[in-house]
């Protein structure tokens, strides 16, 4: 009698290897009511996040045309200013020429001043500073030579 009572597990064919079939998956439960939520919930997240980077690609791209822009403009205005400088350079060069040679016209005119009108030599020379300082006296005019 307690053969009887005894029931044998209950068994379920999972297919033949002859089918080549592999066995069935469990059937899934369905999914919950708020998984779905869930999902929605994050697409528009995402979505959102790629509305928001694209607007900023926009908006760098539109500031970095505008730093472009004032880069040439900035670069314009050096081109100009090292134009004006390698005129006013060249300017320059050429005052300091014509003082080099005023200054030497000056030196020359300083000499004739200078120079002794009785001295014996037709051609001018420069004055000798000790000859200077003897012809002039001591109360700074010219000493008599007939002395």
């Amino acid at each position: 009698m307690s053969d009887a009572k005894r029931t044998r597990p209950h068994l379920v064919p999972v297919g033949d290897a002859a089918d080549g079939g592999s066995p069935a998956p469990p059937a899934a439960d369905p999914a919950p009511a708020g998984d779905s939520t869930a999902r929605g919930w994050q697409f528009w997240l995402l979505l959102a996040l790629a509305v928001a980077a694209l607007a900023g690609l926009v908006v760098q791209t539109q500031h970095a045309g505008e730093l472009e822009e004032t880069v040439g403009a900035l670069e314009g205005e050096l081109f100009t200013a090292r134009t004006a400088l390698d005129a006013y350079q060249v300017r320059f060069d050429e005052v300091r020429d014509s003082v080099g040679s005023l200054r030497a016209q000056l030196e020359q005119l300083n000499a004739l001043v200078t120079q002794d009108p009785l001295a014996a030599s037709a051609e001018p020379s420069p004055p000798d500073a000790a000859a200077g300082a003897a012809a002039v006296g001591e109360i700074g005019l010219p000493a008599d030579p007939t002395d």
